[in-house]
């Protein structure tokens, strides 16, 4: 007798309420969270979300227009925006059951895929969706307001590819869509067909000739949808990229390339140390490639690509298809094919950590099954996603506030120039302005090229009374970065200590060099 299809609709019901109930415990600290970081300039200062009237904005390619970019995310938040307002409370609610939901398509998902060839199935697809959904890799793109680009993007993501193994007419239909809505959520989706063809290598067991044709004709429509995504992007407005490498020469690039990947691992299988800064003085850049941790992160990410692929291609088996579908979602922000102007980001593992919790989870199965207590299995296992619950509660709460976020990343961190700008003006915003001033300062002596310590530190010494400095201070960020907002600054600066003649002439300058943005306006 065949047997019966798990998890029920009932069962499925009752899972999704458990997983809810968990997301709130773990990172339900979230919800008294503000809007911070990104979430400033996206949800704050322009009005992108606020209205479904602005729904077309979202599609111009105009590089004008800071509406344009994962158009997704921005009518999700048209919803909250529309049931919540400016209440941040909402935004995070959202987050946070979508967070389950995705957990809940990652159970049924390993479900179908294990059913066949697993003895405790049901097992593993229960421990895989509770290790995504409590690991502390998971805050920032949850506790994180703007994270909801990573969110969705697992979502539908997860969806195509439930869709896609269900091998019906409409299924394969659908399941196209669905990656194009990953990708409207988040580019990095573009890998998903490479996924699904390391996981063709595995279920397809037929003759070679048939399973290639059949295997195609399944990816074709992906395949298609993706190449169509990334004509198009490299068309459009790209603010993603940098011009520089990481490091002084392709081989110090590579080397830290390298390392940031080591590292990526690391926070998945020892999740202790996390931060949200991974600026060149919060993770330093390497100097060679034949320095011993860039070399020996390099050969450790070779050895294990080569022994998975080979895995892949005789014995075609899970684990591998796991591991080098793992890589190949980070592959688009791997500054391999294109420099990205993060050097790294917790947030990018999101989606990539729901191929490799299988895989943990798994291991721990297979370590389990040589002791005799049931108790004892049991015990263990609570002990250990009970140690990822509360990693995942004290993470979560650092992205609370502003202060909390920085101020931690500042004690991981302490050479950080972006981490101590980001706490200087938190402090300078909450009148702290000595405080605020101690930390611009350090800031701008570890980067003179760091042009918003600059910025801060001369609003800071205004605050303070120190009008010349700080009339000196953002002239020195003008010469920094040249930008409208920063003749703004120094404008208002000047008139502010009554220079009047000087003020004029930067607003003559900007003028010359924005006539758009500054034509008969003042400061």
């Amino acid at each position: 007798m065949a047997e019966p299809s798990w998890p029920t609709k009932r069962t499925t019901l009752g899972l999704f309420a458990l997983f809810l109930l968990l997301t709130l415990i773990s990172q339900g600290a979230s919800l008294q969270g503000e809007f911070l970081f990104d979430d400033i300039p996206t949800l704050v200062e322009n009005d992108c979300h606020r209205g479904f009237d602005k729904i077309p904005q979202l599609f111009r390619l105009d590089a004008n227009n800071v509406c344009t970019g994962r158009p997704l995310r921005y009518i999700s938040f048209m919803l909250d925006h529309a049931l919540w307002g400016e209440r941040t409370v909402g935004y995070h609610l959202h987050n946070l059951v979508l967070h389950a939901t995705c957990a809940l398509l990652l159970l049924l998902l390993v479900s179908q895929l294990t059913r066949r060839h697993f003895t405790h199935h049901r097992h593993l697809a229960l421990l895989s969706a509770l290790i995504f959904l409590l690991h502390p890799i998971t805050t920032e793109a949850v506790s994180y307001i703007s994270g909801r680009r990573d969110l969705l993007m697992a979502f539908f993501s997860l969806l195509a590819v439930l869709c896609y193994l269900r091998q019906s007419r409409w299924s394969l239909l659908l399941s196209p869509l669905l990656l194009l809505c990953a990708l409207l959520s988040h580019e990095s989706a573009i890998m998903l067909p490479v996924v699904l063809l390391f996981a063709e290598g595995v279920m397809n067991r037929g003759e070679i000739k048939d399973s290639l044709r059949a295997v195609s004709l399944r990816l074709a429509p992906l395949f298609t949808v993706s190449a169509a995504f990334g004509l198009f992007t490299l068309l459009a407005r790209n603010s993603s990229t940098r011009t520089e490498l990481w490091g002084a020469n392709v081989g110090a690039h590579l080397g830290t390339v390298a390392r940031v990947h080591w590292r990526y691992l690391e926070q998945i299988f020892y999740p202790v140390e996390q931060q949200a800064d991974y600026s060149p003085r919060a993770f330093e850049l390497s100097t060679a490639i034949s320095e011993p941790r860039s070399a020996l992160a390099l050969l450790a990410l070779l050895l294990l690509l080569g022994v998975a692929s080979w895995w892949l291609l005789k014995k075609r088996h899970a684990l591998a298809a796991l591991v080098l579908g793992y890589f190949a979602l980070l592959f688009p922000s791997s500054h391999l094919l294109a420099v990205h102007h993060e050097l790294a980001a917790e947030h990018r593992l999101y989606l990539p950590l729901a191929l490799l919790s299988p895989l943990i989870g798994a291991a721990l199965l297979w370590g389990l099954q040589k002791l005799a207590s049931v108790r004892l299995r049991g015990t263990l296992v609570l002990a250990f996603l009970g140690t990822l619950g509360m990693l995942t509660a004290f993470r979560s709460s650092d992205w609370v506030s502003n202060e909390a976020l920085w101020r931690t990343t500042v004690t991981q961190a302490p050479n950080c120039a972006r981490a101590r700008t980001n706490l200087g003006a938190v402090y300078a915003r909450q009148g702290r302005f000595y405080l605020a001033q101690s930390h611009l300062m350090l800031a701008a002596a570890l980067r003179p090229d760091f042009c918003a310590a600059h910025l801060n530190l001369g609003h800071v010494q205004l605050d303070l009374g120190f009008r010349k400095a700080g009339v000196a201070t953002l002239k020195r960020a003008l010469r920094c970065q040249q930008t409208p907002s920063y003749f703004r600054a120094l404008a208002k600066a000047q008139l502010r200590v009554g220079q009047l003649a000087a003020a004029a002439r930067t607003l003559e300058l900007a003028r010359r060099a924005y006539p758009s943005r500054f034509r008969g306006k003042g400061p």
